[in-house]
């Protein structure tokens, strides 16, 4: 119900009609409609993890990046989730006989041709769009362009905002109110978001560490400080000195129990806070929440002028 009409659909009249109790009845089980949506949301991120795991059961990076492509499409096609494709599923031959495959991903991606060419399934990327805004940048010896804007004063203590994400930067635009008191750089990594991609030779570690290099002197001047929290990351978590936070959500299977067991104990010191009703999108769900909690980070560590 949820999936197929909406949130303003969910009723605990519809909801105990489907179930074959009455809507007071519900009650003894969640406080409030929303209570119960969010228990809903909590179940399928626990879901969803678990097929995500499953593609960290391979060797290399390369063979994960695949396997998580996989795995997400499966996850799509056994729950009949929608992914925006004008394309059913199940009558890709990947999809034959229940069978799926690390090639489904390259086979749907692979479709694009015949749904209506580049930025059909994905937005245009930035040597397709000249519209985007962009720098270019060369590592591993190739020169790529990658999607990236920049927010406020260069004097000021630089913030590098790498979001990590296959998707690009946009959804973390509201972050640029911290460009009243830093120089806040936002980009895509070269080959993800809307950045130009690139080959799997040039995605290793060293070439990670080596692109944020070439953003450090073009964007903030080659004395920055702030970068050098990206450098001690890269080169050893156990190498990383100041202080970590690491914000969970509450309501989502990657929150602070999986944040407690799996990432606390890689870092010599950790500030672990949690984000209130808040599912794996915590950044949108509770912006303010979590603003507020990078503020007061970055003011202990990096000192904005003023404050």
């Amino acid at each position: 119900m949820l999936a197929a009409e909406g949130l303003k659909a969910v009723t605990t009249r519809r909801i105990g009609k489907k179930v074959g109790i009455s809507a007071p009845s519900i009650y003894r089980h969640f406080e409030s409609r929303d209570a119960m949506v969010q228990a809903v949301m909590a179940e399928g991120s626990k879901l969803f993890a678990s097929y995500m795991f499953q593609a960290l059961e391979q060797t290399t990076p390369v063979d994960q990046l695949e396997a998580t492509g996989a795995q997400y499409l499966k996850f799509a096609f056994d729950n009949e989730v929608t992914i925006g494709l004008d394309l059913p599923l199940a009558q890709l031959p990947a999809f034959s006989g229940g069978r799926i495959s690390v090639g489904l991903a390259s086979e749907v991606f692979g479709a694009q041709d015949s749904l209506g060419g580049p930025g059909y399934l994905v937005p245009p990327t930035v040597d397709e769009d000249p519209a985007l805004p962009r720098a270019v940048i060369t590592v591993a010896s190739k020169s790529r362009a990658i999607h990236l804007q920049t927010f406020g004063d260069p004097a000021n203590p630089p913030f590098l905002f790498l979001h990590g994400s296959l998707a690009d930067h946009r959804a973390f635009l509201p972050f640029r109110e911290l460009a009243d008191a830093y120089f806040v750089v936002m980009w895509d990594q070269r080959g993800i978001g809307l950045s130009e991609r690139i080959s799997a030779s040039e995605f290793t570690e060293e070439f990670v560490v080596e692109e944020i290099d070439a953003v450090r002197p073009g964007f903030m001047g080659a004395s920055a400080s702030g970068t050098g929290v990206s450098y001690d990351y890269a080169f050893g978590l156990q190498a990383f000195e100041p202080e970590v936070l690491l914000i969970a959500s509450e309501c989502s299977a990657l929150g602070t129990p999986f944040q407690r067991e799996y990432h606390v104990g890689l870092f010599k010191h950790v500030i672990l806070a949690e984000v209130a009703d808040a599912g794996h999108r915590m950044f949108v769900e509770q912006y303010p929440t979590v603003l507020e909690l990078v503020r007061g980070y970055l003011s202990e560590y990096s000192p904005a002028p003023g404050r």
